[in-house]
C-alpha cells in the first residue's frame, strides 16, 4: 500500500507540474503573439502610410499612371533592418525606440509588399448603369470570361445577381432602407451570387468591384483586359501591345486610338476615337497588399485606396495573421 501510494502521489505531482508548464508556455505563447501583432500593426500601417504618400506625390507630379512611375514597382521580401539601418532612431538597442523593436528583432523580421491599380481591371459594378444593363461592358466581360475558359453559366449568376443588386442599390425600399449598402466590397464576396471559389479564383486578377462606375486605364491593364475590351485584339496581338505600352505608355486617348488602330485595323474601335468614359490613362483607385513576416507568423494586410484632389483615403483596410506556408515566403499576393 505504501508503494502503490507513492506511485500515485509522484504521478499526482507529474500531473500537476505539466499542468502547471502547460499553463506557463501558453501564457508565454500568447504574449509573444500579442506583441507580434502590436509590432505588426505598427510596421504594417507605417508602410500603408508610406504607400498613400507615394500615390499622392505621383497625382501632383503626372497626369498619367502607368507601370514607369514608382507606385508600380513591387517591393520583395527583404529585411526590416535594411530599411531602418541608416536611422539612429528607428531602431535601438534596448527595445526603446519605434514600435519596441531592436536590431536582433529587426534582422528577423521581413517585409513585402505592392501597389495594384484597381482601374486596371473590369469593374463589375459598370455592368449596370443606373438600373440596365451596360451593353459594352457585357461584351468585354462576356469576351474575358470566353478567353479565361471559364463557362457561361457563371457569367449569367454574375449578371442576375448583379442586377439584383444594381436594383437594390438604386432603390432602397421603406422595409429595407440599408438595401443600398448590401454589397460586395471584395471579389471573394462574389461568392454570395452563386460563383464558384474556382471562378472567383480564375477572374480575381481581372476584374474588381469598385462602388462606382470607373473607366479602364489602358496604361495599367494586362493583356488579358485588353483583349477583352477590343472585339478585334487578339490575346497575341494584346501581349504585344502591352509589351510596348510599358516601355512608352500613352500620354493620351489619341495615341492609345492610334496604337489600338494599328493593331486591330480598326476593328472593335467603332471607326473613331475612344471613349473617355469608357477609357482613361489615369486611375483614382489603388490596392495596397502588404506581408509581414516573423519567423513562421504572417500578417498580411489588403487596403483600397481612393485618390481624390491629390489626397489618399481609405475605403476599406483588412488584416489577417496566419503561420508561415513553405514556399510562400518570397510571395507578395494572396493566398500566402
Amino acid at each position: 500500500m505504501a508503494i502503490l501510494m507513492a506511485m500515485l502521489t509522484l504521478a499526482l505531482v507529474a500531473t500537476l507540474a505539466a499542468g502547471v508548464l502547460w499553463q506557463q508556455w501558453r501564457a508565454q505563447e500568447q504574449e509573444s503573439s500579442s506583441r507580434y501583432e502590436e509590432q505588426a500593426t505598427w510596421l504594417l500601417g507605417a508602410a500603408l502610410d508610406w504607400a498613400r504618400v507615394i500615390l499622392t506625390e505621383d497625382s501632383k507630379a503626372s497626369n498619367t499612371d502607368n507601370k514607369t512611375e514608382p507606385w508600380s514597382i513591387p517591393l520583395q521580401e527583404t529585411q526590416l533592418s535594411s530599411f531602418l539601418a541608416a536611422s539612429t532612431s528607428g531602431v535601438t538597442n534596448n527595445a526603446s525606440g519605434s514600435g519596441g523593436i531592436n536590431e536582433a528583432q529587426a534582422e528577423q523580421i521581413f517585409i513585402s509588399g505592392r501597389i495594384t491599380d484597381l482601374q486596371s481591371r473590369l469593374n463589375i459594378f459598370n455592368l449596370y448603369n443606373a438600373g440596365q444593363i451596360s451593353t459594352a461592358d457585357l461584351n468585354a466581360m462576356t469576351q474575358l470570361f470566353t478567353l479565361l475558359g471559364l463557362p457561361e453559366s457563371e457569367l449569367n449568376r454574375l449578371v442576375l445577381g448583379m442586377g439584383v443588386i444594381s436594383n437594390n442599390f438604386n432603390t432602397p425600399t421603406q422595409s429595407n432602407p440599408l438595401a443600398q449598402f448590401a454589397t460586395p466590397q471584395r471579389i471573394e464576396q462574389l461568392s454570395w451570387l452563386g460563383l464558384s471559389a474556382q471562378t472567383l479564383s480564375t477572374i480575381s486578377p481581372f476584374v474588381t468591384w469598385l462602388p462606382v462606375r470607373t473607366p479602364l486605364n489602358l496604361n495599367t491593364a494586362p493583356p488579358q483586359v485588353l483583349a477583352a475590351s477590343f472585339k478585334g485584339l487578339s490575346l497575341s496581338n494584346a501581349q504585344k501591345l502591352a509589351l510596348s505600352r510599358d516601355s512608352q505608355p500613352w500620354n493620351t486617348l489619341e495615341d492609345a486610338t492610334n496604337a489600338l488602330t494599328a493593331v486591330t485595323q480598326g476593328a472593335g474601335m467603332g471607326g473613331g476615337s475612344l471613349n473617355s468614359a469608357q477609357f482613361a490613362l489615369n486611375s483614382n483607385y489603388f490596392q495596397v497588399f502588404g506581408r509581414l513576416r516573423f519567423d513562421a507568423l504572417v500578417f498580411t494586410e489588403r487596403t483600397v485606396l481612393q485618390r481624390t484632389n491629390q489626397q489618399t483615403l481609405i475605403l476599406w483596410r483588412e488584416r489577417r495573421a496566419a503561420g508561415a506556408e513553405p514556399g510562400c515566403f518570397s510571395t507578395i499576393e494572396p493566398p500566402c
